[in-house]
Parts: structure tokens; sequence; C-alpha cells
């Protein structure tokens, strides 16, 4: 079988971009990639250091890999899958806490961020 190394809980921003848009303007973009492991709690805090690194070296844009939030095995999908939301106003941050660190980290620091990709839930659970 193959071995993947798990959560070391580290977080780098590996690749980083600027780009001239039209009209002159700069966007600095920063692709980041982290280590998972099987704690829910620590992968959202490396990932939310990662965005938090990527701005304080002057990112705009951040986007975080797929599969952020969780092992990336289909079986272990389940258990951590969240629902969600249709807007912020129905966000409940203990169901939701993938999509609820999103936010808070966009807002704080100061970014546009692209979410990557968690497990979702449907509607039947």
């Amino acid at each position: 079988g193959v071995s993947r190394p798990r959560g070391t809980g580290k977080a780098s921003a590996v690749g980083s971009s600027q780009r001239t848009m039209s009209g002159g303007n700069k966007l600095k973009l920063a692709m980041c990639q982290i280590l998972v492991g099987a704690d829910k709690a620590a992968n959202l805090a490396t990932a939310r250091q990662a965005i938090k690194d990527a701005a304080s070296k002057g990112a705009q844009l951040v986007s975080l890999p797929e599969c952020f939030n969780s092992p990336y095995a289909t079986d272990s999908f389940p258990e951590y899958a969240e629902t969600i939301p249709a807007s912020a106003s129905e966000l409940n941050a203990d169901e939701q806490p993938s999509t609820a660190m999103l936010i808070d980290a966009a807002k704080e620091s100061k970014v546009y961020l692209i979410g990557g990709s968690i497990p979702e839930k449907d509607g039947d659970g």
C-alpha cells in the first residue's frame, strides 16, 4: 500500500503569484497546501494559519486545497461531512465549523478566499 504523511499541523503557502489585471491593477494570489490528519479541529486550525500566513505575505486571494478539513479517503467523508448553509446568517458554528472558520479567517485576514472543498452532507444527513 501507499503511505502518505498525516497531520503534522504544518501549513505552508506553496505558491504565490502576482498578476497584472486589465487597468493595471495587481492581484497577489496564494495557493496553500497543508497536511491533514484525523483531528478535524487541528485541520481547521492549520488551514486558518495557512490563510493568515499567506495574507501576511501580501496575498489578496487565497486558495485552500481540496479536503482541507479531513483525510482524503472516501470512507472517512461521512465522519467529516457538514451541511453548507445557504447564507452566512444561517450558519451554526457548532454544526458547520469548516464554513465558520472560512468566514472568520477571510474577514480576519481581509482576503478573498477559495475554500477548497470539504465533504458535504446532503439534506438527508
